[in-house]
C-alpha cells in the first residue's frame, strides 16, 4: 500500500503523525523497517524469476508446438528475439560489475 502523505500513513497505522516523525528519527525503526523492505523485495524477486521462467516456458511451447497456429509461432518468436538482447546485455553489464568489484577488493 502507498500513501501520499505522512497523515495517511499515520492514520493507516493508528498513530499520530507526530509518533510517526518520531519512528522516521529512530535508527532502528529505520533499520528494521530496511530489512523487512529488502526481505519483501527478495520475495518479489523470486516471485518474478518464476514467472519468468514459466513465460519463458509458455513461449518456447507455442515456438514448438506443431499444432500452434503461424500467427502464435512468429508472435512467439518476436518476443523471444526482442528479449533476449536485452537479458543478454544486462547479464553482461551485471557480470562486468561483479568482476570490477573483485578487482577493487583485491
Amino acid at each position: 500500500m502507498q500513501f501520499t502523505s505522512r497523515k495517511e500513513a499515520a492514520e493507516a497505522a493508528g498513530i499520530g503523525e507526530r509518533t510517526l516523525r518520531g519512528y522516521l528519527h529512530d535508527k532502528e525503526f529505520i533499520s528494521e523497517l530496511n530489512r523487512l523492505y529488502d526481505d519483501w523485495m527478495d520475495e518479489c524477486t523470486q516471485e518474478l524469476q518464476q514467472a519468468v521462467k514459466q513465460a519463458i516456458k509458455a513461449l518456447r511451447g507455442a515456438l514448438t508446438e506443431d499444432e500452434a497456429p503461424l500467427q502464435s509461432k512468429i508472435a512467439a518468436a518476436r518476443i523471444i528475439l526482442d528479449s533476449a538482447p536485452k537479458y543478454l546485455e544486462l547479464n553482461n553489464i551485471l557480470q562486468r560489475i561483479d568482476n570490477l568489484e573483485r578487482e577493487v577488493e583485491k
